[in-house]
């Protein structure tokens, strides 16, 4: 049969002929036209008129389902010189006609036609059956109302509680009367009632522990994040412990990364972390593996590994009929290593230490200090609430070597401080000869006016005690006698007594010895200081272990420290502003009090950090650590501190910073 086409050009209208011999180009109806002619014309012109647009939701008695079911527009009148619309409504409890302002988006009621006679808007009484009110109660205890007519507001205060079952809460609350109606402005009065739905325990997948950054020999920072599905949190944190003597074989990758949530059905590695845009950029598609949540390898016929390099991240595009259970682990394949006696997360949180956070907030993190270098290590993040607490899966990561030998004493080196004496000066004769020989701390010049000091040198590992170099030769400036103990002992390096008073001055000392660096130091007298600085030293440990302090000697008329807590003064200085050499003071420490400078048992250089209170070491100052110190009746470790007090100071004459000296066990 022939296909009819019929075209519209002549834009001419004709309801009287029948529609079999309709001529073309003519129409027998048309929807949303304007036709516009001249006055007392028979031509006219026929133009598009916008599509109807839904008018939902309005506060009109006689338009809602509530209060006129099956309300339905039977017809409009429209009012272009007015910009309003007409329009005729009938239903089963009424009939009306209402008037739609296009300018200000508003309807109004003309006339409602009920059983009984006609109402006006302003007859009509709004009820709080009206509003359609409803409200919800959240699990913390959190109130919500709403309303579909006229303003709500609740005269419940929230909750604020969990519960640990369903529990049926009544809210009082207060409705607006919307316009158009007899009481309009005033309010109604209910109660609505809703489910406070029980408190539960985090989901295993509401937590998730991340790849950890910063890693290095004895610090890490912890990752991790939680969802919507760990509500009403109280604690937020982590457990780590190093890793041995557990009770499983733990899978390590050591190149992964976490997926939490995705755009559309791609892996969203925008909002993850440097560890998903650089390794992977040289990981073939075979070299991939995905964990889903539950811990189950996903199939790679269910997702698009694309490999890209530079910026632009790699990718992960998940099949469109697959859903994927979070969170994703990305896991290059050939990074597995298996973890023999590895921790599971109850030992970890049972034998490890706990780190909690003040601040709940998602993601989280954490840098932890005081780990063992060179040492795999387990860790679990966790989320708490009034219901219990939820652990991550646990997390291995492996510390690096440490890099102590950077912070070792250089090799041959010569160092000259202050001698020791009773109560800082002067000495004793038999302190002169013997106990003279002591590192000592505070001012070069002692109470009796002379300038007491004695030299030392320094393996890589510490001071030598044993087996020193031959003796330093101490060079001054002219007119000054430097007189030497007379009784030696052959532990000890060198030690010297200037025998006499030094006039007003400058004074350059430096201890020179073949096959060592030597050493200067500047010694300026009372009238020509201009800088000084002071120590006070707090000591403090991360850890189970005892806490370390000022070691001792075993006399009673010299001590570095008399108690753990109040250690003594230790200053460089006094310096003439113009002096550019450092001056160093020397910090024996240990952990055991009992005297002879008590032995510190077990020490781990590694472990310990050394800081000055708002400076930053290789700038203001240079620390080193010794394993062997300034002793000679015992053996304990030691911080040598360098430093030139115009620098440190800041130009400030006398100032004095704190010298932190934490152990991490």
């Amino acid at each position: 049969m022939a296909e009819s086409k019929r075209t519209f050009q002549s834009a001419r209208m004709d309801k009287d002929i029948d529609d079999r011999i309709l001529p073309s180009g003519t129409y027998r109806d048309a929807l949303n036209v304007s036709v516009d002619f001249s006055e007392d014309a028979n031509v006219g012109a026929l133009e598009n008129l916008k599509g109807n647009e839904l008018i939902a939701n309005q506060n009109i008695t006689g338009l809602s389902a509530a209060t006129n079911p099956n309300a339905e527009v039977i017809g409009s009148v429209a009012h272009p010189e007015e910009n309003k619309i007409y329009y005729f409504v009938s239903g089963d409890n009424s009939d009306g006609i209402f008037e739609y302002d296009i300018s200000a988006g508003t309807v109004n009621t003309i006339i409602i036609d009920s059983s009984s006679a006609p109402l006006t808007p302003t007859q009509l009484n709004f009820t709080f059956t009206d509003s359609l009110s409803q409200a919800s109660v959240a699990l913390n205890g959190g109130i919500t109302v709403t309303a579909s007519f006229g303003e709500i507001e609740s005269l419940t205060e929230d909750f604020n509680i969990t519960v640990s079952t369903n529990t049926t809460r009544s809210i009082s609350v207060r409705v607006r009367v919307p316009s158009g109606y007899s009481n309009s402005g005033d309010y109604v009065y209910g109660f609505l009632t809703a489910t406070q739905q029980a408190l539960s325990q985090p989901t295993a997948n509401s937590i998730t522990i991340f790849e950890p950054t910063d890693l290095a020999a004895t610090s890490v920072t912890l990752n991790a994040a939680y969802t919507q599905d760990a509500p009403s949190l109280t604690d937020i944190g982590f457990y780590y412990a190093a890793n041995t003597g557990g009770s499983s074989s733990a899978s390590v990758y050591s190149n992964k990364f976490v997926i939490q949530d995705f755009v559309g059905n791609s892996a969203n590695v925008s909002s993850g972390s440097p560890n998903w845009t650089d390794p992977f950029d040289t990981v073939e598609p075979g070299d991939v593996t995905l964990i889903d949540g539950n811990g189950a390898t996903i199939s790679s016929s269910n997702y698009t590994y694309s490999r890209h390099f530079g910026p632009q991240p790699s990718t992960i595009q998940f099949v469109s009929n697959y859903i994927a259970i979070l969170p994703v682990t990305i896991a290059q394949t050939s990074s597995l290593t298996t973890l023999s006696n590895a921790l599971v997360a109850s030992q970890v949180v049972s034998n490890g230490t706990q780190v909690s956070l003040s601040t709940i907030t998602s993601p989280f993190s954490k840098n932890v200090t005081g780990l063992a270098s060179n040492t795999e290590h387990a860790a679990v993040a966790y989320v708490t609430n009034a219901q219990g607490t939820t652990y991550s899966d646990v997390l291995t990561f492996k510390t690096s070597v440490n890099l102590v030998p950077a912070y070792r004493p250089p090799n041959n080196h010569l160092f000259i401080v202050p001698g020791i004496s009773s109560a800082d000066g002067p000495p004793t004769a038999s302190e002169i000869g013997v106990d003279g020989r002591s590192v000592g701390y505070g001012d070069w010049e002692k109470a009796d006016g002379n300038y007491y000091f004695n030299t030392f040198a320094t393996s890589n590992t510490g001071i030598y005690l044993n087996n020193p170099p031959a003796r330093a030769s101490v060079l001054s400036s002219p007119g000054v006698t430097i007189n030497a103990p007379t009784t030696e002992f052959p532990s000890l390096d060198n030690k010297y007594v200037l025998g006499n008073s030094l006039s007003s001055g400058q004074y350059v000392f430096t201890a020179s010895l073949a096959g060592q660096t030597s050493h200067a130091v500047q010694i300026v007298t009372s009238s020509n200081a201009t800088r000084t600085a002071t120590f006070s030293l707090n000591f403090a440990s991360t850890g189970v272990g005892t806490t370390p302090f000022l070691s001792k000697g075993d006399q009673a008329d010299y001590q570095y420290n008399v108690s753990p807590n109040t250690p003594a003064v230790f200053k460089i200085g006094p310096y003439e502003s113009s002096f550019s050499t450092p001056g160093v003071i020397v910090v024996p420490i240990s952990t055991n009090n009992s005297g002879t400078f008590g032995s510190f048992s077990g020490f781990d250089a590694s472990k310990l950090n050394v800081s000055i209170t708002g400076k930053q070491s290789g700038t203001d100052y240079d620390f080193y650590i010794c394993d062997t110190g300034p002793a000679i009746f015992g053996t304990c470790p030691a911080v040598i501190i360098s430093a030139n007090p115009t620098i440190i100071n800041n130009n400030v004459s006398n100032v004095t910073h704190t010298l932190n000296i934490t152990y991490n066990y």
